[in-house]
Formats: C-alpha cells, structure tokens, sequence
C-alpha cells in the first residue's frame, strides 16, 4: 500500500501500530528483500502481478486460484 492515508485507515481499523509498520516498510531489510523478490520473479519469468509459480509452473491472474489450488491439492 503506497498511501500512507490508506495504510493508516488499515492499521487504526485493525489496532496495528501504523508508524511501526510504516517504518518496517521503509527499512532497508523490506527493500532487500522487495529487490530479490523482483530478481526472482523475472527469473522464473513472471509477467504481471499476481503471479505464482510452483513447481516451475506459472499461475497468473487472480482468476487461475483455482487452477493453483487444484495443483496444490494434485501435489502435496
């Protein structure tokens, strides 16, 4: 969440200390692990967002949750 006006509406709703979460947000340890986040997504090459991979399958779109769960099911 970008806004920080959202983010604290968010936050005061579920009793969650906004400024706490604010600056974990901002840390130098998010960003880390937003960029190796990105690094990994381009190389197992996803596209767009949401996107998840399992098993070096691509499920992209909020539309292919089923297909995921099914794979989930189908393997675990």
């Amino acid at each position: 969440i970008s806004d920080y006006k959202i983010l604290k509406e968010i936050c005061e709703k579920l009793n969650l200390k906004y400024e706490e979460i604010k600056n974990l947000a901002l840390s130098d340890e998010i960003d880390l692990q937003y960029k190796k986040n990105s690094k990994d997504a381009i190389d197992q090459d996803v596209f767009g967002a949401p996107s998840y991979v399992l098993k070096n399958e691509i499920f992209w779109g909020q539309d292919r949750l089923e297909y995921l769960e099914d794979a989930i099911k189908k393997n675990y």
